[in-house]
């Protein structure tokens, strides 16, 4: 019998003696991307209570018993800051998985070949096709799963009166805003989070999870509408069955993919075509594809004994169809970085294919 673990998406005090300069703003995101992986542990009749928790900078030096980890979230690489390789006393479970273009990850995920660890794994499920797109391009198997944020309960009700919520849009955007939509919308709600030190203290851990179950609370019970920037104000919401507009100042941001063919991904260029009364997009079929998936890729992590592929070919039947719903302006994956980094590739075959990509 194997434990389980989710990820932590805190700072942990080895990125604060990496970067004495960091921020102590945190994104209450993360947190939501924490009970996302408990909302699928639920529903698979795993007592949350008994989940334990792994930074996610610390999965190389876990020493704990066997367990299985979700790699569900977003993953970047730096020198003295290593999530890869991780421990082997984890079993990873790739789905919602996101490699960042943050830094030099990228780079360093092909300098140090880290592609190799993934194949045990195949195929791999990601958050966004820029992170497929960049494993196939090592001949790693990968495809589209979305993200497990998508998963929520929707809202047994909508509120009568309603309230729009503007959450941290840049200042250009909000200036950009209709009018009656500057004048009525609430303004209130930020998912930024600010921890007082390092280690962080037990106490503002448990605050920092409870800020994301009451603004997860506030949405649900009282939103009409969302405006925002952020991927996880908008996933959330729109699995609980609110409309959401999502404006941003680059669509071309490879993290935003997840969006594309769920809802419009608008920029600060093009408000003038702006929706302000969309009605919640129906994802029903797409968030029982994701959980059935993330199901069935944590049992066979378990025992081997699920068909998970068929999970797999399910999902990718619904996310194949998503593109041709709301194309996005923008390049999703970032061609000329990808063509800088192919020389450091050893492999001549796979290094003409990101030349290719490129």
């Amino acid at each position: 019998m194997f434990s389980y673990l989710s990820i932590d998406y805190k700072l942990s005090t080895e990125d604060i003696r990496c970067h004495p300069d960091i921020s102590s703003l945190s994104n209450i995101g993360d947190a939501i991307q924490n009970l996302a992986v408990e909302n699928i542990y639920r529903k698979m009749g795993v007592e949350t209570a008994s989940l334990g928790r792994i930074n996610r900078a610390e999965i190389a030096d876990y020493h704990g018993p066997k367990c299985i980890v979700p790699m569900q979230g977003w993953f970047r690489i730096e020198e003295g800051l290593p999530c890869f390789p991780w421990s082997r006393s984890i079993i990873p479970v790739f789905i919602g998985f996101h490699l960042s273009t943050h830094r030099s990850t990228r780079e360093l995920f092909i300098r140090h070949g880290y592609h190799n660890l993934f194949a045990p794994y195949e195929p791999i499920g990601c958050r966004d096709r820029d992170t497929v797109a960049f494993l196939e391009s090592f001949g790693v198997q990968a495809y589209f799963s979305g993200c497990l944020t998508l998963t929520f309960d929707k809202r047994p009700t909508t509120p009568k009166d309603g309230r729009v919520y503007a959450v941290d849009l840049h200042e250009k955007i909000v200036d950009a805003l209709p009018p009656s939509i500057r004048r009525d919308a609430d303004f209130s709600l930020t998912h930024k989070f600010s921890f007082s030190a390092y280690p962080i203290p037990p106490d503002e851990v448990a605050q920092f999870e409870q800020a994301a179950r009451n603004i997860l609370a506030t949405y649900r019970e009282s939103a009409s509408l969302v405006i925002t920037s952020r991927i996880h104000v908008a996933m959330p919401c729109i699995a609980m069955g609110i409309p959401v507009v999502f404006i941003t100042r680059d669509v071309g941001d490879e993290r935003f993919d997840v969006l594309k063919g769920i809802v419009p991904l608008y920029s600060i260029r093009n408000m003038s075509s702006v929706n302000w009364r969309p009605k919640a997009p129906d994802i029903d079929s797409l968030k029982e594809a994701i959980i059935h998936n993330a199901i069935a890729q944590i049992r066979f992590a378990e025992n081997g004994g699920v068909d998970r592929l068929s999970a797999i070919e399910k999902l990718s039947a619904l996310t194949n169809r998503l593109e041709d719903i709301y194309p996005t302006h923008g390049i999703m994956i970032k061609r000329k970085a990808l063509s800088a980094l192919a020389n450091l590739v050893p492999n001549k075959k796979f290094r003409r294919k990101i030349k290719r990509i490129g």
